[in-house]
């Protein structure tokens, strides 16, 4: 379910990976790597990536299902 959020949220953002990576003070691979599902981010990135996106971290995991600009 996250990569998919992530993915989602970031398109609906109009976000480049590298645009949200820089957010986060990431490498480009790191957010790719994240959106197909190789790695999965601490709780603090996690946390990073929802402010930078101004989303719930409980939206990210798929724990809600609405979001809101």
């Amino acid at each position: 379910m996250f990569p998919a959020r992530l993915r989602e949220i970031r398109k609906k953002k109009d976000l480049t990976q590298q645009e949200l990576a820089e957010k986060i003070n990431k490498d480009r691979c790191t957010i790719s790597n994240y959106e197909i599902g190789d790695s999965r981010p601490t709780i603090y990135v996690l946390s990073d990536l929802a402010t930078a996106l101004g989303v719930s971290t409980d939206y990210l995991l798929g724990r809600v299902e609405g979001w809101s600009d």
